[in-house]
């Protein structure tokens, strides 16, 4: 990684960028492509995807540089049974939708890059800090990344579908900092109190919540520009 003293940890997904009606409304596109008629609304699966997702436990470690197939073929039985019970589609059609999914989920053009994060990872850049993504998400990250037109700024990316870590253990943000050169200033900044800003934390490195507040976080933006008033004095 880059020799600079300074660096930021960025969180992707609500954070950077975003997918309108994330997982459920990728869910009902594959339902509706499979050609399954389907009333339900993207609420209505939101239940069904409380579990099941590497990120929902969190302390288990998972072996790196896992497939990208494999690790899809797990999220597969979550999704059919979604899709089975909010639709009439048998055993087969529901697992053919279910394969669908991830296609729509990563295709780079259903997810949107907030207004703010251009300028602000261009004027870091421009101050010298090193940018850095550490992600829950699916292997297709850095195609994500590519599509929004945002890997130029991006030194390295750790993203939990090939680590096998999920935040907020703190093995995740370890991986990170093994890489940076001793004595640097590092920051997260993510849109997760759990995740991002306490995970972070844990190891000794400082947080900003992300587009919100909250109580347990110190130090709180509503727009990425703010980040750069935190990161000013450094």
């Amino acid at each position: 990684m880059h020799a600079s003293t300074k660096h930021v940890i960025w969180d992707f997904d609500g954070t950077l960028a975003h997918r309108p009606l994330r997982w459920s409304g990728a869910i009902l596109a594959a339902v509706r492509e499979a050609g399954i008629e389907c009333s339900a609304s993207a609420e209505d699966v939101r239940p069904f995807l409380q579990s099941g997702f590497p990120w929902h436990q969190p302390d288990v470690i998972r072996e790196p540089g896992r497939h990208p197939d494999e690790w899809w073929a797990a999220l597969h039985p979550i999704f059919e049974r979604a899709i089975r019970s909010l639709t009439q589609a048998d055993a087969s059609a529901a697992m053919s939708a279910a394969r669908g999914v991830r296609a729509i989920y990563t295709d780079p053009t259903a997810w949107e890059l907030y207004p703010d994060v251009h300028p602000v990872l261009d004027a870091l850049a421009s101050l010298g800090w090193v940018q850095v993504v550490l992600s829950n998400h699916v292997p297709e990250l850095p195609k994500i990344l590519d599509g929004l037109g945002i890997s130029r700024y991006i030194a390295r990316t750790f993203n939990s579908a090939e680590t096998g870590v999920e935040k907020p253990n703190p093995e995740a943000f370890r991986q990170v900092l093994q890489l940076v050169p001793s004595g640097s200033r590092v920051w997260m900044v993510g849109d997760s109190v759990n995740a991002d800003v306490l995970g972070a934390e844990a190891v000794g490195v400082n947080a900003i919540l992300a587009r919100g507040e909250h109580p347990r976080a110190s130090r709180c933006c509503q727009s990425l520009s703010d980040v750069l008033m935190f990161l000013a004095d450094e």
